[in-house]
């Protein structure tokens, strides 16, 4: 794997060995210690199981009935507060911010027939009712640390999954002092929700 990884996706994780030769400092005495330090192996794990999981259930997804995109609270832009409404399955944007990454992806949510909301965590899902998930098909936005465990999580859900990898880590909860907005590839998004 390691190998795999340091031939195929290094140029991916231009910044992870500056950052696991600081981390420490920063998060010592802190619960996020050990999920913060994963190494590079866990970092190339997580970026070719995400792709198999895709493969996995990719026929599965494309014949639900309904798509859902759960984009990260990281998204939302970082001028003002999210003015985002509340449902039982996240955030839902309310395009106050044309500058704001989760109001491009619901744009195109709406037009290509997709729900989009924002969750802070992806402990937000565990409060869904898992017998209304049935034929529901959904793409997890993450940073690559939390691909898998929210695939895994949306399969005990009772959802078809399909991941997309954010371009960048921006929260404050984990990575950074200050929240800076971030993005995902929008044409690997369409990719997965229009069957190209």
């Amino acid at each position: 794997m390691k190998k795999l990884g340091e031939d195929n996706l290094i140029n991916y994780l231009p910044n992870l060995e500056n950052y696991l030769n600081t981390y420490r400092k920063h998060h010592y005495n802190k619960e996020d210690i050990i999920y913060c330090g994963k190494g590079f192996v866990q970092y190339y794990f997580n970026m070719i199981f995400s792709e198999l999981m895709n493969d996995i259930f990719r026929d599965d997804f494309l014949n639900t009935d309904k798509k859902i995109v759960f984009l990260p609270a990281c998204m939302t832009q970082d001028k003002t507060p999210c003015k985002r409404s509340n449902t039982s399955y996240g955030g839902k944007c309310n395009f106050c911010s044309a500058n704001c990454n989760v109001n491009k992806i619901s744009k195109l949510g709406k037009k290509y027939n997709f729900k989009v909301y924002i969750i802070e965590h992806e402990t937000t899902l565990s409060s869904l009712d898992i017998n209304k998930n049935k034929n529901i098909g959904i793409i997890g936005i993450a940073c690559i640390p939390n691909l898998i465990s929210g695939g895994f999580k949306a399969l005990r859900l009772g959802f078809i999954p399909q991941c997309v990898v954010l371009d960048y880590c921006g929260c404050s909860n984990h990575w950074l002092y200050k929240k800076h907005m971030t993005k995902i590839n929008e044409n690997r998004l369409l990719d997965i929700i229009l069957n190209n």
